[in-house]
């Protein structure tokens, strides 16, 4: 089993294959090279078997954390289409057990604010909105539906609205999993 573990990716010619397990020990994962070089990497300081088991649970269930897809479209290609190009970084999105978070490279452009996000439209990338907009099947809507689009995404969803803050270069948008 330890070989499987290790052996699981390639950047080869051949293509990463998932072959099915008849059997797994959470001590074979728990033991293995893979498993603590990635805890490591995540920073993690729990043990490996308490970190394998971690889950949300609800009174004993277990809860899968569903957010709707279009709602993260939008976010994503704002952070895309908005983001301050004269600056060397990148768009970072963080997955974490309750949020998703999107950071992208700039602060608000022009005269946009976090209390006007909604009402204000400004495109501090107007060639790049264009260009995306007259593909064959745009990826953006017309300038400044794309938040509106994944508010409404999120409630339909029965999730909170999403938070914004600036940073001190940077605009993160909160994607929570509360309702």
């Amino acid at each position: 089993m330890r070989d499987l573990l290790s052996s699981g990716y390639s950047k080869g010619a051949e293509p990463y294959e998932v072959k099915a397990v008849a059997h797994v020990e959470i001590q074979d994962i728990s033991e293995s090279k893979v498993l603590h070089d990635y805890m490591s990497r995540v920073q993690t300081h729990l043990q490996p078997d308490v970190f394998l088991k971690k889950a949300k649970t609800d009174g004993g269930k277990l809860v899968k954390l569903q957010y709707p897809s279009e709602a993260l479209k939008e976010i994503l290609v704002n952070a895309v289409i908005h983001r301050d190009y004269s600056l060397n970084d990148d768009i970072h999105v963080r997955i974490f057990d309750n949020r998703i978070e999107v950071q992208s490279p700039g602060k608000l452009p022009g005269y946009m604010k976090i209390e006007n996000l909604y009402e204000e439209r400004f495109s501090r990338n107007p060639n790049v909105v264009r260009m995306l907009h007259n593909l064959p099947n745009p990826v953006n809507h017309d300038i400044g539906e794309g938040l509106d689009t994944a508010k409404n995404e999120l409630k339909k969803a029965g999730l909170v609205d999403p938070i914004f803050q600036e940073k001190e270069n940077a605009f993160l948008v909160i994607v929570k999993h509360q309702k």
